[in-house]
């Protein structure tokens, strides 16, 4: 295995959660879902849903080196490598966040809403950049908490500080 720094990304496959035709199909049963559960414009919640979904492939297909496959395990792989240029690629990410940031405060809400929201993709942003300072390839459990616990968190979060906006603008 290369040293990690100089790349800051590790290899795998994961044709499950970042092949192409996958995430056709969680899309597709994630759209479903959603526009089920809040009924009133079912096609437009099911194509944002989707949308939403499917995106995932394409950012991904930004920062991953080749190895996202389109449509199974042996397929042709997918990946513009922007990792290999890590400082470029948090840059693009923390412009990424700004630009939502500011969609976000054009939405209104209390000052609770806009300076926590603020605050926390500070925070989250912020932890990003310490990627930068990584020497070592991160243990299983580390990527545990970073891939499973830490989006589930976050999310969490995001949900609390947004969830009386939100419900307002129904």
């Amino acid at each position: 295995m290369p040293p990690f720094q100089p790349t800051w990304h590790l290899l795998f496959t994961f044709p499950y959660s970042h092949g192409l035709l996958p995430l056709v199909l969680w899309a597709t049963i994630l759209g479903f879902l959603v526009s089920r559960a809040f009924g009133l414009e079912a096609r437009k919640i099911w194509l944002v849903a989707a949308l939403v979904v499917l995106s995932h492939f394409l950012l991904d297909g930004i920062v991953h080196v080749a190895g996202l496959p389109l449509a199974g395990e042996n397929s042709p792989k997918f990946g513009l490598g922007l990792w290999n240029h890590l400082p470029l690629e948090l840059l693009l990410e923390t412009v990424m966040a700004v630009v939502g940031l500011a969609l976000y405060w054009r939405l209104g809400g209390s000052a609770l809403n806009r300076y926590g929201m603020a605050a926390f993709v500070l925070v989250v942003t912020g932890l990003g950049w310490t990627q930068l300072g990584m020497n070592e390839v991160p243990s299983a459990k580390a990527l545990s908490v970073m891939w499973i616990v830490a989006p589930v968190l976050f999310s969490a979060i995001a949900y609390g500080l947004d969830r009386r906006r939100a419900g307002l603008a129904a």
